[in-house]
């Protein structure tokens, strides 16, 4: 995908506007990308050994969905807020022309983050043939979707056109993916998707408020800094507070373990 949008784009405005692009995706696509298919690879054994009892697959491919939300949605919706001071801070003044890049892209990462367990569920099932077909349908929807948006709005049209392709890819994995395999189920699939997005949703108020609030009245370092640590401790709070079965067994199960038992005694 990114070497086609880069080419779409390399070919209508210049090697400059690819080169930004490909800046902006490097950031907020490639390090889910990096990051989920670890997760889910470790947890292929498990999808695999359940194969058979298809509504303890369904209940553990829905946590594992959530779980992936929680660890990817905090840093995308925060880094899609404080993108206006990231970027001429990281990148300096020159690379501002990709802020609303950069944004559009954190969405499509977020989203691309929660398709990767849908890989170890097929995988599990033995229906890797669903996920070819599926991928070509998206290859050619997603040909004219970048072909058409940079023609009519350069790098943003592109980043536009992808986000409607990811979009569509999200609604359409549970119809063509999921639902064959573990049957009907649409209201768990969206509620394993709304978990970490109200998780997340302070970081995003938070960091958004404070960045405006304290525009110009910071150094951009300081308030960059700021607008990340506040929206990191908004999202603790919300974890540690959360009643939520899946959050309380993941805080259960992370404070069994040993480092953690080491650390309190530690303290």
């Amino acid at each position: 995908n990114t070497n086609l949008s880069t080419l779409v784009l390399a070919r209508i405005l210049g090697a400059g506007v690819a080169g930004g692009y490909n800046l902006a995706y490097n950031v907020a696509v490639v390090p889910p990308m990096k990051l989920n298919p670890i997760i889910t690879r470790v947890l292929f054994p498990a999808f695999a050994k359940i194969q058979d009892d298809t509504e303890k697959l369904r209940v553990n491919f829905y946590k594992l969905l959530s779980v992936v939300g929680i660890i990817n949605f905090p840093a995308l919706l925060g880094l899609m807020v404080v993108s206006n001071n990231f970027v001429p801070l990281v990148f300096g003044e020159k690379w501002s022309s990709i802020i609303p890049v950069l944004q559009l892209l954190c969405v499509v990462g977020l989203l691309r983050s929660v398709g990767n367990p849908i890989g170890s569920l097929l995988m599990a099932k033995a229906r890797v043939d669903i996920s070819f077909k599926f991928n070509v349908f998206k290859t050619f929807l997603f040909i004219p979707a970048i072909v058409i948006g940079g023609q009519m709005a350069g790098a943003i049209g592109v980043t536009l056109g992808f986000l409607l392709v990811q979009i569509i890819n999200t609604i359409l994995s549970y119809f063509v993916m999921i639902k064959p395999v573990l049957g009907s189920s649409y209201r768990q699939y969206i509620l394993s998707l709304w978990l970490p997005f109200y998780l997340s949703l302070p970081t995003l108020v938070v960091s958004y408020a404070l960045g405006i609030v304290l525009k110009g009245q910071l150094a951009l370092g300081m308030l960059l800094a700021v607008q990340i640590a506040a929206g990191v401790l908004a999202f603790v709070v919300m974890i540690v507070l959360s009643r939520h079965p899946l959050v309380v067994e993941v805080k259960r199960q992370f404070c069994r373990s040993e480092k953690m038992k080491m650390l309190l005694r530690a303290g």
